[in-house]
C-alpha cells in the first residue's frame, strides 16, 4: 500500500518532470560550474580579463548569471539577437555591471568573452555596430 504523502510526492515529481523547464537542475549546474572553474579563453589578455571580471559570477550556481557553456541559459540570452546580448554587457543588466566591470575590455573583448562564455560568436558588423551605438559612454 501507497502512504498519501509518498503519492502526492511521486504525483508531484512527475508532475515536474513534464514541465518543459529549460534549467538544468541545481546538480547538473554544479558539476558545469566546478568544470568551468577550470577553463580560460585561449587568449592570454581575455583570459585576464575573464579572471579579473568575470570568473567570478559565471562559475558560480546562485549567481544568477549563466554560467560557461551553459547553452540552455546562453541560448535564452541569444533569442533576443546577439547585438543585444553584447549591447546588454555594455551597458549591463540586471545584477551585472556596465562591461561586467572589465572597464578596459573594448566591444570586440567582450565579444571574444561573450563568445568564451557561451560558445556563440558575435559577427564583427555587430561588434561594430554595437560599439558605434555606445562610443559617447566611458569605457
Amino acid at each position: 500500500m501507497i502512504k498519501p504523502a509518498f503519492g502526492v510526492l511521486v504525483f508531484a515529481a512527475v508532475s515536474l518532470a513534464a514541465c518543459d523547464n529549460a534549467t538544468a537542475p541545481a546538480e547538473d549546474r554544479a558539476a558545469l560550474a566546478m568544470k568551468a572553474a577550470t577553463m580560460l579563453p585561449d587568449d592570454a589578455d581575455l583570459s585576464a580579463k575573464y579572471e579579473r571580471s568575470c570568473i567570478a559570477c559565471h562559475v558560480t550556481v546562485d549567481s544568477g548569471a549563466p554560467i560557461v557553456g551553459e547553452q540552455a541559459e546562453w541560448q535564452k540570452r541569444f533569442q533576443a539577437g546577439e547585438k543585444t546580448v553584447l549591447s546588454n554587457t555594455i551597458s549591463g543588466i540586471r545584477a551585472m555591471p556596465p562591461r561586467g566591470s572589465c572597464l578596459d575590455c573594448t566591444a570586440d573583448d567582450l565579444a571574444g568573452l561573450i563568445t568564451f562564455l557561451s560558445g556563440r560568436t558575435i559577427s564583427a558588423e555587430t561588434v561594430a555596430a554595437v560599439a558605434a551605438e555606445h562610443s559617447g559612454e566611458p569605457e
